[in-house]
């Protein structure tokens, strides 16, 4: 049985994310560190990380042509941590949030042509419709909520399926 299209697509933004190493010229090493559904990390996780959390609220989606296809975004948080500079905490997160962007946009990315930059991953290769990500929001360390900087990037993910 194929995966739930949400699924599907996580699956594929974790495997282009684990393709952010420090041998293809990135500044953090990605392979291994991406999760999916993990909110809470402890000692034993590695320092850096990111997990796709996906959001609380979603669209209702609308039915769209004949065939009863349903049309709809959902929302992901993508949550990352990284190891802090103990002067100035969050500059490790912006590096990384950089490398992030850098690779999501690989998604959506076409030529002056309207062809894609990369046909592989442009649009997770046919699996979502859209894609939108914000440059994400880094938070330094406060001790509640995390002992380490940590990045928020609200995702948005445009999925088309068959109802029935």
């Amino acid at each position: 049985m194929a995966d739930h299209p949400k699924l599907a697509a996580l699956k594929k933004l974790t495997t282009l994310l684990e393709g952010i190493t420090i041998a293809d010229g990135y500044s953090v090493d990605l392979a291994g560190k991406v999760f999916r559904g993990r909110m809470v990390f402890g000692d034993d996780d590695p320092v850096t990380m990111v997990s796709f959390i996906e959001q609380p609220v979603q669209d209702y989606g609308e039915m769209v042509g004949a065939n009863q296809g349903r049309a709809y975004e959902f929302g992901v948080i993508l949550q990352g941590f990284t190891t802090d500079d103990p002067l100035n905490p969050s500059d490790p997160m912006y590096e990384m949030s950089k490398d992030i962007e850098a690779r999501l946009s690989m998604i959506s990315e076409q030529a002056k042509n309207g062809q894609p930059v990369y046909p592989d991953i442009y649009l997770l290769n046919g699996t979502i419709n859209t894609f939108k990500f914000s440059p994400g929001i880094v938070r330094p360390p406060d001790g509640n909520v995390s002992k380490r900087a940590l990045l928020y990037m609200p995702i948005r993910i445009g999925l088309a399926s068959r109802v029935g």
